[in-house]
């Protein structure tokens, strides 16, 4: 069924039920997204522990902040893709 022309409806009509079915699966969008750009951000740390430690001489600070990000990154996602599943 199609709505009023110039109505802004979009065109169909969806009952309320199937409108918060949308509301749910945005939000598991939404937090792919967050899991993705975490996936990101813990590749980066790696990437600058592992450059960090192809240097003579290695900053030690660094490469444990670094690390710690690393680690935290890995818990956060493993915690939320296994909420997800």
């Amino acid at each position: 069924m199609r709505g009023p022309a110039g109505s802004g409806s979009g065109g169909i009509r969806r009952p309320a039920r199937a409108m918060a079915g949308y509301g749910v699966a945005n939000e598991r969008l939404r937090v792919l997204e967050e899991l993705e750009r975490e996936i990101g951000a813990s590749l980066q740390s790696a990437g600058t522990v592992i450059l960090e430690l192809s240097k003579e001489k290695a900053a030690e600070r660094l490469l444990e902040r670094q690390a710690a990000q690393f680690s935290a990154a890995v818990q956060k996602v493993e915690s939320e893709l296994s909420a997800q599943i």
